[in-house]
C-alpha cells in the first residue's frame, strides 16, 4: 500500500520536478540529472525516488529535540533523539523509554495526516502527536484528537537562566498598577495578584503553588480571576468569577519576577520588581 502511495505521489508531481533539475517526458519517466529514478513502464528504476520519498515521510526533525509538559503539576520532561529514541523522564524521578514512529491517517479527501507515534519499550503506544506538513517546525504538540497531553518546546518554555531558591519569590512585586503578593505556607505558595484597571474596576487573581527544584519555578494551580466593579458609590461592589482552576508560572530572572498566565497570557510582557 506505502509503495503504491509513493508511486502515486511520484506521479502527480512529474510537472512541479520539471523546475528542480528533474527532466520528465510522455513516456512516464523521471529523470535526476539524466538518471531514470522513476518510471512507469520500469518499476525497477523507481529505487532512488522511492527512497527519497520514503525519507521524506519518515522525516523525525519536526519532533526531535527536548520538550516540557504543560498545563499539568507534575510535569514530565520528553527527549526525542534523531534516531527516533525517547526518554520520558518524571519530576520524582524514574524515566520510560521507547521509539518513534511516523503513521498515517487516510481521510475520506484523499489527504492524510502525518502522526508520530510513540511505543514503549513494551510495545504498546504511550502517545501520539500530529504534525502535518504546515505545521513545520511546531513549539506546541497536543496529543491525540482531543490534545489530552500538551507538550512545549524547550526553547520556548519560558525556562529561567538561573534558577533562584524558593524564598526569593517571597514579597510583594509590582509593575505599573499591578501588585503580586507571595508567601510561603507550609511548604505551598499562595499568589495573590490584583490588577486595577481602572478607579471602579479591579481585577484579582489568586493561586496555590508549589516550588519546583529543578526549574526554579513556582508552578501555580488551582487559579481563580474575579472581576470587581464599582458602580456607584453607594451600592455594593458587583463581583463576577471569569474562571476557576486556572495554571501558570512564576520565575525570577536577574532580580524580576515574571508571570506566565497560561488561561488568558494576562502577564504577558510584564516584569515585576519587589517592593
Amino acid at each position: 500500500m506505502k509503495k503504491q502511495l509513493i508511486l502515486l505521489a511520484m506521479a502527480g508531481a512529474l510537472a512541479t520536478l520539471a523546475a528542480c533539475n528533474v527532466n520528465s517526458n510522455v513516456s512516464g519517466k523521471v529523470e535526476i540529472n539524466s538518471e531514470v529514478v522513476w518510471s512507469v513502464e520500469d518499476p525497477s528504476a523507481n529505487t532512488q525516488g522511492n527512497a527519497e520519498l520514503e525519507e521524506l515521510e519518515n522525516d523525525l526533525s519536526p519532533i526531535v529535540g527536548l520538550w516540557y509538559e504543560r498545563d499539568v503539576l507534575d510535569a514530565r520532561e520528553l527527549t526525542v533523539n534523531e534516531d527516533g529514541s525517547y526518554v520520558l523522564e518524571y519530576r520524582g524521578g524514574g524515566a520510560e523509554y521507547g521509539d518513534v514512529a511516523v503513521e498515517f491517517e487516510d481521510h475520506p479527501d484523499g489527504s492524510k495526516s502525518r502522526w508520530y507515534v510513540f511505543y514503549g519499550q513494551d510495545g504498546n503506544e504511550w502517545a501520539s502527536f500530529a504534525i502535518d506538513e504546515e505545521d513545520g517546525y511546531p513549539t506546541d504538540i497536543y496529543s491525540g484528537q482531543d490534545g489530552e497531553m500538551h507538550f512545549e518546546r524547550a526553547m520556548e518554555a519560558n525556562v529561567p537562566e538561573n534558577p533562584v531558591s524558593a524564598d526569593e519569590f517571597v514579597g510583594v512585586w509590582s509593575c505599573g498598577r499591578a501588585y503580586i503578593s507571595i508567601e510561603e505556607n507550609n511548604g505551598e505558595y499562595p499568589v495573590s495578584i490584583k490588577w486595577g484597571n481602572s478607579a471602579a474596576e479591579t481585577t484579582y487573581w489568586n493561586y496555590t503553588c508549589t516550588y519546583d527544584e529543578e526549574f526554579g519555578m513556582l508552578m501555580a494551580s488551582d487559579g481563580t480571576r474575579v472581576e470587581v466593579v464599582f458602580e456607584d458609590t453607594e451600592s455594593e461592589p458587583k463581583e463576577t468569577v471569569v474562571y476557576e482552576n486556572g495554571v501558570g508560572k512564576f520565575y525570577l530572572n536577574d532580580g524580576k519576577l515574571t508571570w506566565i498566565d497560561e488561561e488568558e497570557d494576562a502577564g504577558s510582557e510584564m516584569e515585576f520588581t519587589k517592593e
